[in-house]
């Protein structure tokens, strides 16, 4: 999947969390408005950075020398498309930033949106790495594979309907922080 569409995956993720600490689930409290707008900020960059490890990739060319590394030493999907790697990265933030736990793991739930997505391509993802078995569950063609637009059509439908998604938790999301829907 392209970027756009991982990007879509951490919309829906920053509306999902931020509807749960809503309403209380999970032991959260209701988030204030910067905690909601670094709740969607670390679950877009999270719905992205799987693919730091391709260098051509958007997040790939934010940081070119880690991009470079992790390619060279994984492979494009690889290790950045594992569960492990989720895990790490987010034992890592709570070891070394314990104060960044919560946004560490809305970057981690973004992050495995991408793996979710990726899973929808013929290649899928080695979500068990270093365990070689992929795991995919569609053959959806990707925009940066193809360039006409009959190739790109399949993309284009899974974000169309992502995009409803996101429309429909982000209504969700509006009526459970306002209390409900307006009285008219």
């Amino acid at each position: 999947m392209t970027y756009r569409t991982h990007i879509l995956g951490g919309v829906a993720i920053g509306a999902v969390v931020t509807t749960a600490a809503g309403q209380g689930y999970f032991g959260l409290t209701p988030l204030s408005t910067p905690a909601i707008f670094g709740t969607f900020i670390a679950a877009m960059f999270g719905s992205v950075f799987p693919d730091i490890d391709q260098p051509k990739s958007k997040m790939g060319q934010q940081i070119p020398i880690l991009s470079k590394l992790m390619r060279g030493t994984f492979g494009h999907r690889g290790f950045c498309h594992s569960l492990l790697f989720l895990l790490i990265l987010h034992f890592l933030v709570v070891r070394f930033l314990p104060s960044m736990a919560f946004y560490s793991l809305v970057f981690c739930l973004g992050a495995a949106t991408h793996l979710f997505f990726d899973m929808f391509n013929s290649p899928g993802v080695p979500l068990f790495w270093p365990v070689k078995i992929r795991v995919r569950i569609a053959k959806i063609r990707t925009e940066s594979q193809f360039n006409s637009k009959a190739a790109n059509l399949p993309e284009k439908m899974f974000r169309g309907v992502v995009c409803v998604l996101d429309v429909l938790l982000a209504v969700n999301m509006a009526v459970v922080l306002n209390g409900g829907f307006p009285a008219i």
